[in-house]
């Protein structure tokens, strides 16, 4: 069955509201500390410091795994980028903002509001967030190409979002390869998804 975003962040919502739990104060994605996504240097990957955002454009029953499901585009992360600006100004977080960050669903904070947690305490600065998202939508426009028109589609993830990716991560990274005709560096993967999931809570 076919699951839109919008979709799946109501069903998201809507369990959490069944078992009577917080969102932001509850769930707990990383066993408790925020994700380690600082700067990594390039690792055995083939990808020699490449990613590229893969998006599922083809929901037939059964497509999941097959390569023409997906298009691609490339991820600029040379320096001046909006990524490279992105990992910038998500590397000044403190853990506390980095955590709550990637607690919340997309859209899930209003950066004009800020954010504070379960004791009051404010957890980040509204004008660094704001940068972020500014650079978050920088960086999207530059996927326009590899989006139809008029139709659905997904951003495809290896580790981030849990709940979007999949426990099967070797057939994840085959797919990936299968796409796009190199084996992705790991850790530049797992950076790249914790810093667009974090920036895509401002940006639903």
């Amino acid at each position: 069955m076919k699951i839109t975003r919008k979709q799946l962040r109501k069903l998201i919502l809507r369990e959490f509201k069944f078992t009577g739990q917080s969102f932001v104060d509850d769930l707990d994605l990383l066993g408790g500390g925020p994700p380690p996504a600082e700067a990594q240097e390039p690792g055995d990957g083939g990808g020699g410091g490449k990613v590229h955002q893969l998006v599922r454009v083809n929901f037939d029953p059964g497509s999941e795994f097959n390569p023409s499901a997906y298009t691609k585009t490339p991820i600029d992360m040379s320096p001046g980028s909006p990524f490279d600006r992105m990992r910038e100004i998500y590397n000044s977080f403190s853990n506390n903002t980095k955590n709550a960050l990637y607690q919340m669903f997309p859209g899930g904070i209003d950066p004009e509001d800020g954010y504070e947690d379960a004791e009051g305490n404010f957890i980040f600065d509204q004008d660094m967030v704001w940068e972020l998202r500014s650079a978050y939508t920088d960086l999207l426009n530059t996927m326009d190409a590899a989006l139809p028109d008029g139709r659905d589609y997904e951003y495809f993830t290896i580790y981030h979002p849990p709940y979007a990716s999949g426990e099967d991560k070797m057939k994840l990274f085959n797919l990936y390869r299968s796409v796009t005709g190199y084996t992705p560096d790991e850790d530049l993967i797992n950076e790249y998804e914790i810093i667009m999931h974090s920036a895509s809570a401002m940006f639903g």
